[in-house]
């Protein structure tokens, strides 16, 4: 048998029957912290989430993460594009087509949404441009207040951009509608505010 000691004034040392009996306090210290941890986070985390976004913790990090399902593109929706208001610079500028807006395209993955938008600056001036969108789902869901939202940034005359934005709509629901809202601001303050509806029809998605 090994024996194992420590000889010193001022430390004391044990015996015992082999070197892998001989754990070290300070493993203990190190471990039990990280067991708690490791079972407090995943509950907080799940009594959290279910709490705030009615999903499940493994179903939020789904949406969030895209981690499983698989996607399908949606082409059986309506959009319908008004101009809500505008200074007098920009009146007119949809009907016009000095600012075009189109949707590009609309991916399903699980109760989200993924919406694709090209913005156009048909003017001779720059725009400054920002948007977000509500969905009939209204709070609920996975996504937070960023996801549906598009922050301002410039469109150059003649410049064309994509932006993407994210909704939570269920196919579950009878009525699902997007409502997606852009403004466009010149140098001089005028702006011009838009507003576009998307209906989207069990029947005709897919």
């Amino acid at each position: 048998m090994d024996i194992e000691s420590v000889e010193s004034k001022s430390t004391h040392g044990k015996v015992v029957e082999s070197k892998e009996k001989a754990t070290a306090l300070w493993q203990y210290f190190i471990a039990l912290p990280l067991l708690l941890l490791f079972l407090a986070v995943p509950f907080a985390f799940g009594t959290f989430v279910g709490a705030e976004t009615r999903v499940s913790a493994l179903g939020y990090l789904n949406e969030k993460l895209e981690l499983f399902g698989q996607s399908k593109q949606l082409a059986g929706f309506k959009t319908s594009l008004r101009e809500v208001t505008a200074d007098k610079k920009l009146e007119g500028a949809i009907k016009d087509s000095r600012i075009s807006i189109e949707t590009v395209e609309v991916v399903r993955r699980g109760d989200v949404l993924t919406i694709t938008t090209s913005l156009s600056n048909n003017t001779k001036e720059p725009l400054m441009v920002e948007g977000y969108l509500k969905s009939s789902a209204g709070d609920k869901g996975p996504l937070d207040f960023w996801d549906g939202r598009v922050e301002k940034f410039a469109l150059t005359p003649g410049e064309n951009k994509t932006v993407k934005q994210k909704a939570f709509l269920p196919e579950a629901l009878s009525a699902k509608i997007i409502q997606n809202n852009f403004s466009f601001e010149n140098m001089s303050g005028e702006s011009i505010r838009t507003s576009q509806n998307m209906e989207f029809n069990s029947l005709l998605s897919g």
